[in-house]
C-alpha cells in the first residue's frame, strides 16, 4: 500500500474516532451552527466535520472535497472558531482542514493559533511539511506560488556529504594515520570494518579465507553505494574460521573475487585473508 493511500486512510480514521471522542458541549453545538450557516457555495466544498472540547482544548476537524478552495474554507473556519471561543475560557484551539482527493492525494493544514500552521501533503509538489503557512498562502496554492519557509534539506544534505567526502580524503591522505599497506602480489589480512579497494587493498582477483571469527563480508561498487543502501552489494559471503563454523551456510573460503579500484568491502565480526590470484 502506497504512502498516499495510507495517509488517506489515517485521515478517515481521525474523522471517525474524533466524532466518538467529542462529548456533547455548548461550544461544539455553537460551532456546528456557525458552519451550517456558511454560504451554500462554501458548504458544497465541505464533506464532513467534527468539533468540540477535549480537555481544555477546542478542536475543529474539517474534511473538504476541493483543495483549490482550502484558503476560503480556512478563512471561514478560523473566523467562526474565533467567534465561538471568544467569550469562553478555552485558550487552546486546534484546527485541521484536509482534502483527500479521489486520486488519493492528501493536503492538510493544521493550525493552533488560527493565523498560520503547518501544511502537509502527499503530493510531490510539497514533499516536506511546510511551517508558518498563513491563510493567504493557502489562497496562493491555486496559482502554485512557492510557499514561504518551506523545509528543504537538500542543500544541507549536499553540503554535509561534501564535507564528509573531504574529511575522508584527508583521512586517507594523512601520513599520521596508520594504514594497511600491501605490495602487489602479497597476501593481506583485513579485520572487521570498511575497506576501499585502491586505498587499503590493491585491485586484483582474489581467493579469500576466513582466519578468525565468523560473520559476513560484503562487496559494494563504491563507498557511496554502501552509504546509500547497505543491502545494495554485488556479492556477499557468510564465513567462519575452520574452528568456528556454526551453521551449514558458513564457508571458510571463496574464490575468484574480482576487485576493482573504488570498490568497497565491509567485513563484520571476522578477519579475512586475501590471496591474490594474479598481479596487475
Amino acid at each position: 500500500m502506497n504512502k498516499k493511500k495510507i495517509t488517506g486512510i489515517l485521515l478517515t480514521l481521525v474523522l471517525v474516532f474524533s466524532a466518538d471522542a467529542f462529548a456533547s458541549d455548548e461550544l461544539g453545538k455553537a460551532m456546528e451552527e456557525k458552519i451550517n450557516n456558511f454560504p451554500e457555495d462554501i458548504l458544497e466544498y465541505i464533506d464532513d466535520y467534527v468539533c468540540g472540547v477535549i480537555g481544555m482544548r477546542f478542536d475543529v476537524i474539517v474534511n473538504i472535497n476541493d483543495a483549490n478552495h482550502i484558503g476560503e474554507i480556512a478563512e471561514y473556519i478560523t473566523d467562526a472558531t474565533r467567534d465561538v471561543i471568544g467569550e469562553s475560557n478555552y485558550s487552546a484551539v486546534d484546527v485541521m482542514i484536509s482534502c483527500n482527493n479521489g486520486d488519493d492525494d492528501l493536503l492538510s493544514w493544521h493550525s493552533t493559533d488560527l493565523e498560520s500552521g503547518y501544511l502537509y501533503s502527499s503530493s510531490d509538489d510539497y514533499p516536506n511539511p511546510v511551517p508558518n503557512v498563513t491563510i493567504s498562502d493557502l489562497y496562493d496554492l491555486n496559482t502554485k506560488t512557492p510557499l514561504p519557509n518551506a523545509i528543504d534539506y537538500s542543500e544541507k544534505i549536499t553540503e554535509l556529504e561534501a564535507r564528509i567526502e573531504a574529511l575522508e580524503s584527508l583521512l586517507y591522505s594523512s601520513d599520521t594515520i596508520e594504514k594497511t599497506t600491501q605490495n602487489a602480489g602479497d597476501d593481506i589480512i583485513l579485520d572487521s570494518g570498511t575497506w576501499i579497494v585502491g586505498e587499503d587493498i590493491s585491485p586484483n582477483k582474489y581467493d579469500i579465507e576466513c582466519i578468525d571469527g565468523n560473520g559476513s563480508i560484503k562487496f559494494y561498487e563504491s563507498y557511496s553505494t554502501r552509504k546509500e543502501k547497505n543491502y545494495n552489494y554485488f556479492e556477499v559471503y557468510y564465513m567462519a574460521a575452520s574452528d568456528n563454523i556454526m551453521a551449514d551456510h558458513n564457508i571458510q573460503t571463496a574464490h575468484n573475487i574480482m576487485l576493482q579500484k573504488g570498490n568497497c568491502i565491509y567485513i563484520d565480526s571476522m578477519s579475512v585473508k586475501f590471496i591474490p590470484k594474479s598481479v596487475g
